[in-house]
């Protein structure tokens, strides 16, 4: 049977209380801001899933391999590696919560920043919308929303209400094409391949 630690981070963006084991609390983020702050927005589908033990840090991480069907902002190769904290090693899981989890052949919108190695995703769990397609054909993305609480800026607890779980992935692509002319002119950051495929 597999085990499971519960880590508790404290980050830029997310306060973790020890007393409240079931959520860690993140600033929210509205889609217009994980837009202005991602290097890239990808459409893809995640390939490969494997975690691994930073002996550096000494903290388990997990690579995630995808294949990156659209820019929805930036550019990039065609496939690339997005890490993310937490995984599992053998029989035991180690859980950061407000960290999103991959499964391999998901579909999924990523709101990434580039790093040398691989990508990280902007505001954790907010960052990561998984893409459905119900029985009309109409393709929807889904935040899992279930291990965090929201709170604005200025610490106020908000409710999950706040943060729509559920949109049509149109919808979403139009809120990013409202956002982009909008943005500052900066240098672009491109998102660096997956080992392997350079």
């Amino acid at each position: 049977m597999r085990r499971a630690l519960v880590v508790s981070l404290i980050l830029l963006a997310s306060v973790t209380f020890s007393g409240a084991a079931s959520a860690t609390l993140l600033v929210y983020m509205t889609d217009e801001e994980l837009t202005a702050r991602a290097d890239a927005i990808v459409l893809a589908e995640v390939t490969a899933v494997e975690s691994y033990r930073d002996a550096r840090l000494h903290r388990v991480f997990t690579r995630v391999t995808l294949g990156v069907e659209q820019y929805l902002k930036g550019q990039g190769p065609g496939e690339i590696l997005v890490r993310v904290a937490g995984g599992t090693l053998g029989d035991l899981e180690y859980r950061v919560l407000g960290a999103p989890r991959f499964q391999p052949g998901e579909q999924v919108v990523l709101f990434l920043a580039a790093r040398p190695e691989a990508a990280s995703i902007i505001g954790m769990t907010q960052g990561k919308l998984r893409v459905v397609t119900d029985e009309a054909g109409q393709k929807w993305v889904e935040r899992d929303l279930t291990s965090v609480a929201l709170t604005s800026a200025d610490g106020r607890p908000l409710p999950r209400e706040s943060r729509p779980n559920r949109m049509r992935l149109s919808d979403l692509r139009a809120s990013i094409d409202r956002v982009l002319p909008l943005l500052p002119a900066t240098p672009e950051r491109a998102l660096s391949p997956a080992p392997y495929a350079q």
